[in-house]
């Protein structure tokens, strides 16, 4: 039981045990150390946003479209219209989101001048 009691205290980090490591806690969590930290994890996740929904907008767009020309026989054409309007819609979510964020860095750099 003695040993036992020594591993879980090692693992836990405990100073007091034998051999005196501790292993590294990793977590998902924003830094909690203030409000300018947290602003700033938020613009990195928007910003990560982002990365994923581009592609996912293009590539959803071209096949939309390739289905709507099947019907039209036209399957090349409907994917580069399809295409071309993921892209729209992509840079209108990009647009979106800076302008967002754009929004809320002049809000927090007005409250600070009162």
């Amino acid at each position: 039981m003695r040993e036992l009691s020594l591993i879980w205290r090692e693992a836990a980090g405990d100073p007091s045990s034998s051999r005196g490591y501790h292993l590294p806690m990793v977590t998902n969590r924003p830094p909690a150390d203030g409000d300018s930290s947290r602003r700033e994890w938020v613009k990195l996740m928007n910003l990560s946003v982002l990365g994923i929904v581009f592609p996912v907008s293009l590539v959803l767009g071209y096949f939309a479209g390739r289905w709507i020309g099947s019907f039209f026989d036209a399957v090349r054409v409907g994917g580069m219209i399809g295409a071309i309007f993921g892209l729209l819609a992509g840079f209108y979510n990009m647009f979106k989101m800076v302008s967002q964020m754009g929004s809320d860095s002049s809000r927090a750099g007005d409250d600070g001048a009162d």
